[in-house]
């Protein structure tokens, strides 16, 4: 069996993330700027997630690979944050 691992998945979607032209690129591009990434950053780049789980799946994957957090808001990414320093 060669089927590849979700970590190994992840990590082929984060390469993607490296084409500064594709939305994953850009939705990257956007989680570097800021920070973070909300759900509605994420809709904006992949506006029909529930027609490919598969890839809304790679998308979360390579963004905790890259260290990027997602969520629903940035007050709600900026309570988590505190939550975990302490």
């Amino acid at each position: 069996m060669n089927e590849l691992t979700t970590q190994e998945k992840d990590c082929e979607c984060l390469e993607e993330s490296m084409d500064e032209t594709s939305p994953m690129g850009q939705l990257f591009q956007l989680g570097r700027k800021k920070s973070y990434v909300t759900y509605a950053d994420i809709l904006r780049f992949f506006p029909n997630p529930e027609q490919n789980l598969e890839q809304l799946e790679c998308i979360f994957g390579a963004l905790l690979c890259a260290g990027i957090p997602y969520g629903e808001d940035s007050e709600h990414l900026d309570e988590h944050e505190q939550e975990s320093r302490n």
